[in-house]
């Protein structure tokens, strides 16, 4: 039987973490945020689908297909979906309590273990360039919370239990993970490069971009 009290932690956490997440991807120019610092809009042009990133042409983010979302956040190596607002959620809970959780709870202990497997592919100095593509104010409004957020949810993934580095409790996944990176991370620097080209009219590019797309998706083998 799980105790009362996990539940209503675990209750807690995934209403502020929601809570956290809403107010940044529905603030006021966030889905123009996101479709500059990533390849959202390119991604009509692959094969692998015949359905466009959103439902209609416009900025709301309602209008935003799930899949694509994904994807795309997983492109720019920001995977933001998967983590933001359980930094600020798990912080402001009791650290003595999440660790009783994580020692004697699967349910919890696995859902911090997933979300350690995405923060260990989670690279903002990756993400970071992809910010040449977005407008100043746009990143200078947006940025800082993502950053802040992450690590947030670093420390306290960490502290829980009790560890130095992600995945420092798993380094045979950890070293699978990390072999990926020396391959897929000159895609990313290329695709920036090819993005920036193509944003600016240059129609050469197309075939170029769209193989850094499918290259980066199948090495970290993740889409949407």
């Amino acid at each position: 039987d799980v105790p009362p009290g996990f539940r209503a932690e675990m209750d807690r956490a995934a209403a502020r973490s929601r809570d956290v997440y809403r107010e940044l991807v529905e603030s006021p120019g966030f889905v123009k945020f996101f479709r500059q610092v990533s390849p959202v809009d390119e991604l009509a042009e692959l094969t692998i689908g015949s359905r466009p990133a959103a439902r209609r042409a416009g900025g709301r983010l309602e209008d935003l297909r799930a899949i694509p979302w994904v994807f795309a956040w997983t492109q720019n190596r920001i995977l933001l979906p998967s983590w933001f607002g359980a930094g600020t959620a798990l912080g402001e809970g009791e650290l003595e309590l999440q660790r009783e959780m994580w020692r004697s709870w699967p349910f919890f202990r696995m859902a911090c273990s997933t979300l350690e497997m995405a923060l260990f592919k989670v690279d903002l100095s990756v993400g970071r360039r992809y910010l040449a593509l977005v407008e100043d104010g746009l990143a200078g409004r947006f940025w800082p919370d993502v950053e802040a957020e992450h690590a947030r949810v670093v420390a306290r993934v960490l502290a829980i239990r009790d560890g130095e580095a992600l995945l420092d409790g798993a380094p045979a996944l950890r070293d699978r993970l990390s072999h990926r990176n020396r391959w897929v991370d000159p895609l990313s620097h290329l695709q920036v490069a090819l993005l920036a080209r193509s944003r600016a009219g240059d129609a050469t590019v197309g075939d170029a971009l769209m193989a850094t797309i499918t290259g980066i998706a199948a090495g970290l083998r993740n889409t949407g």
